[in-house]
């Protein structure tokens, strides 16, 4: 990109910048489903730099989502009627599956890295 400084002013030349570096960011709308088991989506986010501290995972199961820590599968959030026993279940499969949702969310979102 610095062959553009010749053609335009400097002005011109940081716009073009912000706006390719605009056009680099991933799509806050965007996201990756990890897994699904027994009806529950397992879903990152690909732009996670919106205020989470913590690693994390989407569940989802109707019109239920709920968000679990990754690694350990405390419920961050939650929104709708998911049972106690669906929710334990899938609590479980983060915790069992450690290293694969750790690498999903590497791989997959621009929040901090963990380790598995």
């Amino acid at each position: 990109m610095d062959e553009l400084k010749a053609f335009l002013s400097e002005e011109e030349y940081k716009s073009v910048m912000e706006l390719a570096q605009i056009m680099m960011m991933p799509d806050p709308t965007q996201f990756v489903e990890l897994a699904r088991q027994d009806g529950v989506r397992f879903i990152v986010h690909s732009n996670e730099k919106c205020g989470h501290n913590k690693a994390h995972v989407h569940i989802e199961l109707g019109d239920a989502e709920y968000v679990l820590s990754i690694p350990e599968g405390e419920v961050l959030t939650g929104s709708g009627k998911i049972s106690k026993f669906k929710l334990k279940q899938a609590q479980k499969y983060v915790k069992d599956n450690l290293a694969f949702f750790a690498d999903g969310w590497n791989n997959y979102t621009n929040g901090i890295k963990i380790s598995a």
